[in-house]
């Protein structure tokens, strides 16, 4: 599935781990940004249902509804970035439904702006 260059993966230096949760009502289809911005399915998570995975921080993940293709929001924002990890710590992250009001508190915005930093421009 083409990503229309939304985001890319890029380098792959440092590691992260990270515990992906579903928490709406809806069948979540999990996305990897591959490192030409097109989207890899890796995992459809139903609520309730989790699964950890090794990754990088310069990784962006998406979820989508497996019946309508909405995008779903991950940790408040439609796609995620991993953050670091060490010594055996893992990131706990969370696929909800997009709020019709978004929350645009401190945290947010410096991650979004952080976030826009890295979509691939082709």
């Amino acid at each position: 599935m083409a990503a229309n260059a939304e985001a890319c993966s890029l380098r792959s230096e440092i590691k992260s781990s990270v515990h992906f949760e579903n928490r709406c009502d809806r069948v979540a289809i999990w996305y990897w940004f591959n490192y030409n911005g097109d989207l890899v399915k890796y995992a459809s998570l139903k609520k309730g249902e989790f699964i950890k995975m090794n990754t990088y921080v310069n990784h962006p993940w998406c979820a989508r509804d497996r019946e309508t293709n909405e995008r779903l929001e991950i940790n408040k924002v439609p796609v995620y970035y991993p953050t670091e990890t060490q010594d055996g710590t893992v990131n706990p992250v969370f696929i909800d439904i997009p709020d019709t009001i978004p929350d645009y508190n401190d945290n947010l915005v410096q991650t979004f702006t952080v976030q826009e930093s890295r979509v691939c421009v082709r």
